[in-house]
């Protein structure tokens, strides 16, 4: 039969255990919060907010956006393609630089074929905007299309790069 003492230990174990669960449960949903709000913006959604756009011109824009990023994914699966017929090169023992050169134009004239998709793209943003949010989106142009490039990656072991120029190295 059990004691006092272990009623008394079972008791304070379940309410330790439920004190444990409700810290463990605001930490997960503050976290989750803060990761929410800082998560990036997209750019459609920065250029809806920063140009106040109406609700037919952000109709307009998400159409625009979802057609640019079905064309550019194909052109991307070009590149990709490009790229893998251009290093399996190496299997062959001689390559000629006109070869090599060949491959590499492909893969650089599908890249144009991107940057030529966004520039109309952008084109077709900017004629949708009234004039006082042309002005707008001259000036918040280039904000957009950091965002779209993405920030650079990290160097190889994952050790983010200090902002500025590269640092020589240390002297020996």
């Amino acid at each position: 039969m059990p004691t006092d003492n272990t009623y008394k230990i079972l008791t304070w174990s379940v309410i330790l255990l439920i004190i444990v669960n409700i810290i463990l449960i605001s930490f997960i949903y503050t976290g989750y919060k803060r990761n929410e709000r800082t998560r990036p913006q997209m750019p459609a959604e920065f250029l809806s907010k920063q140009l106040d756009l109406t609700d037919s011109q952000r109709n307009k824009l998400h159409q625009l956006a979802d057609m640019h990023h079905r064309e550019s994914e194909m052109i991307r699966e070009e590149v990709k393609s490009a790229r893998d017929k251009y290093f399996a090169l190496m299997k062959a023992p001689n390559i000629d630089d006109s070869t090599k050169n060949a491959a590499a134009n492909s893969i650089a004239q599908h890249l144009k074929e991107i940057e030529i998709l966004t520039f109309d793209h952008f084109q077709k943003v900017r004629a949708i905007c009234s004039p006082k949010q042309q002005g707008k989106f001259d000036e918040i142009i280039n904000d957009v299309l950091h965002m779209v490039s993405g920030p650079p990656p990290p160097p190889k072991g994952g050790i983010p790069r200090p902002p500025g120029p590269p640092q020589p190295p240390p002297p020996e």
